[in-house]
């Protein structure tokens, strides 16, 4: 969960990113501005997490340019 989030912030306004984390709240049930503990390493919120992005159209698989 700590990779995914800051990846997304070099490419979003703080706007951007306040609305996507609110869409991934809603989506997925995990806060992923200020997560839970349990959410933080737990590999199905993660898999949720990212599935969400990539269903959105974020490509979080892929190297920074």
């Amino acid at each position: 969960m700590a990779d995914v989030v800051p990846a997304l912030a070099r490419d979003l306004e703080p706007n951007a990113i306040r609305a996507l984390s609110l869409r991934l709240r809603i989506t997925t049930g995990v806060n992923v501005s200020s997560p839970q503990q349990e959410h933080v390493s737990d590999p199905q919120a993660i898999r949720k997490v990212c599935d969400a992005l990539r269903a959105m159209g974020y490509a979080i698989d892929q190297e920074p340019a």
